[in-house]
Order: structure tokens, then sequence, then C-alpha cells
């Protein structure tokens, strides 16, 4: 149990890091919100995918618990890029 818990609360917090992570990079111009705002389908799956792969075993409401807030992140990070693009332009 406890180490179902710590990897869990792991998993979360690293994948909470994602709105830094694309802030970080429009910020050094590698990221531009169009850009990521053209790859919206490919993050729904991309996050379902890495959610299935973080999450132990096969359980897949833990895989929907994981992969929905990542995707809802991606959606925070295109809002959270086209503020700084704008700020840096």
């Amino acid at each position: 149990y406890f180490s179902f818990t710590v990897t869990m609360c792991l998993a979360f917090g690293g994948c909470f890091q994602l709105p830094i992570v694309v802030l970080a990079l429009t910020a050094l111009g590698l990221v531009t919100p169009t850009g990521l705002a053209r790859y919206r389908r490919h993050a729904a799956v991309g996050s379902m995918l890495v959610a299935a792969i973080i999450t132990p075993g096969d359980l897949l409401i833990m895989t929907v618990m994981l992969g929905v807030p990542l995707y809802g992140l991606y959606e925070v990070s295109i809002v959270v890029s086209a503020r700084v693009n704008a700020r840096r332009l």
C-alpha cells in the first residue's frame, strides 16, 4: 500500500509540473501557443499513453484519473504560453 501511494503521489506531482515546463520553453522561444494548439489531438492521446505507462497495474480508472488532468494541464499550458508569448513580443 505504501509503495502504491508513493508512486501515485510522485506521478501526479510530476505531471502537475507541465505548465511550468511549458512556461520555461515558451520563455526561451522554443514553443509557441499556436504550435501547442495545433497538436491538441496528439496531446490527448499522449496524455492517456503517459498515464497508462505511469500508473501501476491494469486499473483503467487510475489511468483516466491521471490522463484527464494531464490533458487539462496541457490546455492550461496553452493559456500560460499565450500570456508569456504576448509579454515576450
